[in-house]
């Protein structure tokens, strides 16, 4: 997983979110009703971990967490869970279409798998503090369950 810090050229102290199975979140991280619902909505949530994780998903004893929604992307975590982050380097233009992706990323990384995306991050949530860090899909729909929290 060095090699993707490396690759986007981001930084160490910046971990990467982990894509994975509500099963794998209620053994990792400590999880509620309320964390379980801005889950389902699609919001990356940063919580306290109940086990060590590696220290590029992890900082602090928090991890960033988002379920997979997509039907091929969750028969994957299913099985195990994946580290994930944008296509885009840190701090340049966003890659928004998949000849871009290819001719930027074709024989640096590994697979290559591309597919229908939205184009929009999520949104993370510091679940502890109930802050959004970056706004993204459903942003409006996430403040709002947070303003009720």
């Amino acid at each position: 997983n060095k090699k993707i810090f490396k690759i986007k050229r981001r930084d160490l102290s910046n971990p990467l979110i982990v894509l994975c199975s509500l099963d794998f979140i209620l053994k990792s991280a400590y999880v509620d009703e309320e964390a379980l619902n801005l889950l389902n909505l699609g919001a990356t949530l940063i919580l306290k971990n109940k086990i060590n994780l590696p220290f590029y998903v992890s900082k602090d004893g928090k991890t960033a967490y988002r379920l997979a929604f997509g039907p091929y992307i969750k028969k994957i975590v299913e099985r195990f869970a994946l580290t994930s982050t944008s296509v885009n380097i840190s701090k340049k233009q966003p890659i928004n279409n998949s000849k871009e992706l290819i001719k930027y990323y074709f024989g640096i990384v590994d697979v290559i798998i591309t597919g229908k995306t939205k184009n929009t991050a999520s949104t993370i949530v510091d679940f502890e503090n109930k802050v959004i860090l970056r706004e993204g899909d459903r942003a409006e729909t996430i403040k709002n369950f947070l303003g009720g929290l």
